[in-house]
């Protein structure tokens, strides 16, 4: 999957969700060899008598290899093997050949980690929309190199000043513009918190007040249940954007 995108001279690399570099982490189950004639009563038996298993939805209950087929009972953290004992001492199941074994304890996020995954016990997996590759056509590139360059300058600008070679740059990437730019002014101001993201907020901000000021309107503040295209429909009375919402940062 795609994480980079270039943008003329620059290679802009997508931010990786944190569930993207989990490592494979397991967690202890019964396990117990079963026939396939045996399945259908099995569940049934489980879901009646044993715990209702937790968090581990993603992991298939039936596991079959060319050593025979197994099923999950129960996660040993929900209870100890002489209450496993215990339950299934009076019924069909009091022969079962029963093992702890390993599933995997958190659902694959990507490709790789169910190749990964389904190693230890099978798994789904459902890939989440939000990993879609990343598509940027010509007008998103050349704003993004825009805001790139801008930063670019105004970091060597505060580095002439004597500040800290810092930049940041608010920008509206529906519109492709910049809303707000600012650079480090620490130094030249003798105020730490003057850093650029304090101060391109702030350019943000004043440039709300003034807006409200001359139309005395109310910000465009996104409601609960509405859709991005309602805020959209609405954003040319959202010139410098409630909060920051919906703006890129650079």
């Amino acid at each position: 999957m795609g994480h980079s995108v270039e943008c003329g001279k620059y290679l802009v690399e997508r931010v990786l969700y944190p569930e993207e570099q989990q490592q494979l982490e397991t967690e202890d189950v019964y396990i117990a060899s079963i026939t396939p004639a045996q399945t259908s009563r099995i569940i049934q038996f489980t879901n009646k008598v044993l715990p209702k298993l937790d968090g581990i939805e993603h992991v298939k209950r039936v596991n079959r290899t060319d050593s025979g087929m197994f099923f999950v009972l129960s996660q040993c953290r929900l209870l100890d093997r002489g209450q496993l004992d215990a339950l299934i001492q009076d019924t069909e199941w009091k022969m079962l050949d029963i093992a702890v074994g390993k599933i995997p304890k958190t659902p694959p996020y990507t490709r790789e980690q169910y190749e990964q995954w389904k190693q230890i016990w099978p798994v789904t997996f459902r890939p989440p929309l939000k990993l879609k590759r990343i598509e940027f056509g010509s007008d998103e590139k050349a704003y993004i190199e825009t805001c790139l360059q801008m930063a670019e300058k105004l970091k060597d600008e505060s580095a002439d000043t004597g500040n800290r070679p810092v930049a940041a740059i608010i920008g509206n990437s529906r519109q492709h513009r910049i809303i707000a730019q600012a650079a480090d002014t620490t130094s030249e101001s003798k105020n730490p918190l003057n850093h650029a993201v304090m101060n391109c907020i702030a350019r943000v901000a004043e440039m709300e007040v003034a807006r409200l000021a001359d139309s005395l309107e109310v910000p465009t503040k996104r409601s609960h249940g509405q859709s991005e295209n309602e805020l959209v429909e609405n954003e040319e009375h959202d010139t410098a954007g409630y909060l920051c919402e919906g703006l890129d940062w650079d």
